[in-house]
């Protein structure tokens, strides 16, 4: 079985691990990338398939954080065959020790090149409060609150929309916090009536010195949900929370909103921008995605 952990500032370096630990290989440790200040327990994502998905991205003039213009549609294994080449190759290394997790936040957005790719699939999405998401995006990005609540409802849309049809399993980074050891059993369950063996947990003593209360940094209030959140995003984490996402036939699309505030973040981001500039033309790209809901709400 091939595991692929989809999620964006959401907890999936945790999650990966933790699947780890149930057995499933994550790769050669010479191949993975280093623990930093800002993840000293580890990415545990494979660098080659991370600069492979950089490249990815950069075809279409598109970075991680700044992706405005990018459809993961556009990206197949067909319109691109040198990279499509490369990840066979990674594949079929990693292909030599089954079950196997990979992880990238990349692979959020870029699942329509893998997913050919790919023979017997699991995704493991993890999610997290927008807010938490965005808060992160801000401490560790500076990235504008409204930009990083927009960035996550790309992400959270592409990663829903393209992996429709597999085999999925949906996991709270609240709840993993809360309670690690019952979380990672459901993980478990999930992916051994998936057909992922052998699985077996790991010893709690274990789980509870990887998993700890300081990963949960940060936080969020229902004053902010209100003052911050658009309806569609409310919406959308909503289903989230009751698992009714992963029924959806369709994803519905990405909200007027978030529309205009990637657009304008791309173009500061570009410019680099000064914080105060910064701030008065989200400002307005914000008043602008209001204006033009209004003008396409309903009348009467």
């Amino acid at each position: 079985m091939q595991i692929v952990v989809l999620g964006m500032r959401s907890g999936s370096s945790v999650i990966t691990r933790l699947i780890n630990m149930l057995g499933a290989s994550v790769g050669p440790s010479e191949q993975m990338m280093k623990p930093s200040i800002q993840n000293p327990k580890g990415f545990w994502e494979h660098e080659a398939v991370v600069l492979l998905n950089n490249r990815l991205l950069k075809t279409q003039g598109c970075v991680w954080n700044s992706i405005g213009p990018f459809d993961g549609r556009n990206v197949l294994p067909g319109a691109y065959p040198e990279h499509a080449d490369e990840a066979r190759k990674l594949l079929a290394e990693l292909d030599q020790a089954r079950p196997w997790v990979l992880k990238d936040p990349r692979m959020s957005l870029l699942m329509p090149f893998w997913r050919p790719l790919l023979e017997k699939p699991v995704i493991a999405i993890i999610y997290r409060h927008p807010l938490e998401v965005a808060r992160s995006l801000k401490t560790h990005h500076t990235m504008p609150l409204l930009c990083g609540l927009a960035l996550w409802e790309q992400y959270t849309r592409t990663l829903l929309r393209d992996s429709i049809g597999m085999p999925r399993l949906l996991v709270s980074y609240n709840a993993l916090m809360q309670d690690p050891v019952a979380q990672l059993k459901t993980i478990h369950d999930r992916l051994t009536a998936y057909g992922a063996i052998p699985l077996c947990m790991p010893a709690t003593e274990a789980i509870g010195e990887f998993v700890e209360p300081a990963f949960y940094r940060e936080k969020h209030d229902a004053a902010e949900v209100a003052a911050m959140m658009c309806p569609e995003q409310q919406r959308l984490f909503e289903a989230l929370e009751d698992a009714s996402a992963l029924a959806w036939p369709e994803v519905p699309e990405i909200s007027l909103r978030s529309l205009e505030m990637l657009r304008t973040y791309d173009e500061l981001h570009l410019r680099r921008w000064n914080e105060s500039v910064m701030q008065k033309r989200l400002k307005e790209a914000e008043l602008r995605a209001a204006a033009l809901e209004q003008q396409l709400a309903p009348k009467g």
